[in-house]
């Protein structure tokens, strides 16, 4: 049965747009079968096995107007295929079906799709939290770039202080102590960034330690009687200076390390035949009787190195400082001067001779330990 003129007109005007024809066309069958349905006689929807056939001449009739062949549709009844008229019935099997609804035009879903699923809105700014330090309302500072690989921080320097120091160099001491056996005397230090020491000694060497040396020099040989007489009167009341320059190697510790020059200046009397002994030879057959009752000066510098290590304990607020040291020292070179007063010629022999004899003894032996002890105060 034909649809009503109105109907036709809609549709004819809606399947003009090709593009959405599948999905209108659905819902333009289901229009028309319902309409059909409405227009028929009561016979026709009385009978059951007219409703397919006219259904069917309805659709074949109204696709035709499109260009739309629709395919002779297949019903199930009480477990047979009935085909279109003219041809038989068979029994259902699985072959068959597949081939009818292979063969059969698939009519598109009336469903209407299903939505795709999106993404929650954002909540504007006014309704988002507010966060510390940020107006209301205004978006989010975007978190600061943070690089997958982090160089590990250097560590911390190791500050220049000993063992109980509290502040950094440089340092400036004052001390007072002994050089066993070479002096007793004050002492100076000096300590710059680095832990560079600068440091210097000026003291004299009491008579109990120029016995101490007299007595070590009196095993050798060479320290015969005149020799060793000359020797300890020159040795009380010697003056001693030193020069060093040491290094703290570890920051956190008192330890270090110096090494420098030693000066040691001997100066005393000799009578004149003592001095003849020491000269010997021809000077003391020649010139013995003109020097006999004579007093000769005779005056040694030895020029020294030594090295050695030390300790320096802090205490009382970085104030008290006291330092423990011990050193090796030795003889590498001598100057002798000889002075006769009144005798310039016998001086002049004399010099030469004497200069090598106390040469060859102090550079031979002179080679001593230093135990060192020395407290003061750090400005």
């Amino acid at each position: 049965m034909n649809a009503p003129s109105s109907q036709r007109t809609t549709l004819n005007t809606v399947f003009r747009f090709r593009p959405i024809r599948g999905t209108l066309l659905a819902c333009a069958l289901t229009a028309t079968t319902a309409a059909a349905h409405a227009q028929a006689p009561p016979s026709a929807a009385a009978s059951p096995s007219s409703r397919p056939q006219t259904a069917y001449a309805s659709h074949v009739a109204h696709y035709a107007r499109y260009g739309i062949r629709v395919a002779p549709p297949a019903t199930v009844q009480r477990g047979v295929i009935t085909q279109p008229p003219g041809q038989g019935a068979a029994p259902i099997s699985a072959s068959a079906s597949a081939a009818t609804q292979a063969n059969a035009w698939s009519m598109p879903s009336t469903r209407p799709p299903a939505p795709r699923p999106t993404a929650p809105a954002a909540a504007p700014h006014s309704q988002q939290p507010q966060r510390y330090g940020q107006p209301y309302g205004a978006a989010p500072a975007a978190a600061p770039f943070q690089p997958a690989f982090q160089p590990a921080a250097a560590a911390a320097p190791v500050p220049d202080t000993a063992a109980g120091d509290s502040g950094a160099p440089p340092y400036f001491e004052v001390l007072f102590g002994t050089q066993v056996p070479l002096s007793v005397g004050a002492m100076v230090s000096l300590e710059v960034p680095g832990r560079l020491l600068f440091q210097g000694e000026l003291g004299a060497m009491p008579a109990a330690y120029g016995s101490v040396v007299g007595g070590v020099l009196s095993g050798f040989p060479a320290y015969d009687g005149a020799t060793g007489r000359v020797v300890d009167a020159m040795l009380p009341g010697a003056v001693v200076g030193r020069a060093s320059l040491g290094w703290r190697p570890v920051p956190a510790a008192g330890f270090e390390v110096s090494g420098g020059y030693t000066m040691i200046s001997l100066g005393g009397s000799a009578t004149g035949g003592d001095l003849a002994d020491i000269v010997g030879g021809r000077f003391a057959q020649q010139y013995r009787a003109q020097i006999a009752a004579v007093t000769a000066r005779v005056d040694t510098r030895l020029h020294n190195v030594h090295v050695g290590v030390g300790w320096r304990f802090v205490a009382l607020d970085d104030h008290l400082v006291v330092r423990a040291s011990v050193a090796y020292l030795q003889t590498l070179a001598a100057d002798t001067r000889v002075s006769i007063s009144g005798q310039p010629d016998i001086e002049r022999v004399a010099q030469d001779v004497a200069d090598k004899e106390f040469t060859q003894l102090f550079v031979d032996y002179v080679k001593l330990p230093v135990v060192g002890l020395n407290a003061g105060y750090r400005f």
